[in-house]
Formats: C-alpha cells, structure tokens, sequence
C-alpha cells in the first residue's frame, strides 16, 4: 500500500491517495499504530483538499488513540481556531485544562483555562460565559490579578458595582509593582 500512495501522489490524484490512507488504517488494525497514518490524512485533508472539518475528524481519532499528542492537540486547537469553531475550541480547552489538573500540573491548567476565558471574551464577544472558567482559575490560584480583573470588568458590565470594586480592590492588593496598580487603577 505504500507504493501504491507513493505512486498516487506522483500522479497528483489526491482522492486516491485518501482511498489508499483508508485502506493503510484498516490493514494496520486498531490502536497507536494507526497514529501515522491519521496524520497523512490531516496533511491531506488540509494541505491538498483544503477540508479543516475533515483534518479536525481525523484529529480526533489520533486524540482518541493517545490524548496527549502533542502534534494533534497542537494542530487541532490551530484548526479550531483557524475556522472559528469557538464553542469547540473552549471545550477542547477545557477537556485539556482539566487533563493537566489530574497530572498536578497546575500552571498548565491555568494557562489553558485563561486561554478558554480569552475565546469567550474576545471572539465570541460573551464575557459573562467566562465566568464559571475565571472562578475556576481563582480556585486555583487565588492571587490571579488577569481573572480577578476579566470578572471586576464583568460585574460592572453587570452593574453589580460592589461586587466589581471588592474584586477590584482585592486585584490592586495582589499587584506585585506600582506600574501594575497604576494600570489596574
């Protein structure tokens, strides 16, 4: 089968080259070792069909196979960024978030999870949906002045002012330099 894809290739018949990543994934049996030829098939799908939703499919079957792909998780949250699948990307995000909370790696889990709060903020313009993310973070790290502001700024928007100058004033306490409480100001 691999000639037969080589010799596909040099014919620039892409639909065959697919047929031919398809019959690979059957003849190697289930599991990791259809990893490779999954990303043939995104390489594919991306660079010759120009289909990211199919390039997301075959993403999610390498996801299945082996969860911390690094190349996959990577290329996935790109794709789902790159085709403003948002609701998509802030769960993949999450699901993510939550992975490196059970490895103890809580850094991790905060950068992500500030990424996810980031997607409600900014692309899909709906800061209140971030909340839930932000309490979270806060959970976490307490002292987290980026989520202490984002929900300061949602509960003004909320006219919940009492509630927006607490968080605001506890964001200035936990400013480590005076150029960052000016700002915060």
């Amino acid at each position: 089968l691999d000639a037969l894809e080589e010799l596909e290739r040099r014919r620039g018949d892409f639909n065959a080259v697919q047929e031919v990543l398809v019959r690979q994934l059957q003849a190697v049996g289930s599991g990791p070792q259809q990893i490779p030829v999954y990303k043939k098939l995104v390489a594919l799908a991306v660079d010759k069909h120009q289909s990211p939703d199919d390039a997301i499919g075959y993403l999610h079957e390498i996801l299945q196979l082996q969860p911390d792909e690094p190349e996959a998780n990577a290329r996935l949250l790109e794709l789902l960024e790159k085709t403003e699948r948002f609701n998509d990307l802030i769960d993949v995000l999450t699901e993510h978030a939550n992975r490196r909370a059970q490895a103890g790696d809580t850094a991790g889990e905060i950068a992500l999870l500030v990424r996810a709060a980031d997607v409600w903020e900014e692309k899909l313009k709906n800061p209140e949906a971030s909340t839930e993310i932000l309490e979270r973070i806060l959970e976490r790290d307490p002292h987290n002045v980026r989520a202490l502001m984002s929900l300061a700024h949602i509960y003004e928007a909320a006219r919940d002012l009492d509630k927006a100058r607490a968080i605001l004033e506890r964001a200035v306490e936990l400013a480590e330099s005076a150029g960052e409480r000016t700002r915060l100001l």
